[in-house]
């Protein structure tokens, strides 16, 4: 079968089952189900996370950021 993951504040849950998933792996740990959207969700993470070193970067040199 297949489920989504569905994020609830900073955590993300399976869809079916509504368990919260430690890790974000393409199925889920406690029904077995696959994600659907596992692979925007890891490029949203990535993207978020990468942010946030640039503007932790900016912020340690004294830089404005654009």
């Amino acid at each position: 079968m297949v489920s989504t993951l569905v994020k609830r504040n900073t955590h993300y849950y399976c869809s079916n089952c509504m368990m919260r998933q430690l890790q974000l792996n393409p199925n889920c740990y406690f029904c077995g189900n696959s994600f659907s959207n596992w692979e925007s969700v890891m490029i949203e993470e990535f993207k978020e996370d990468e942010e946030n070193v640039r503007r932790t970067d900016a912020d340690s040199h004294g830089m404005e950021q654009k």
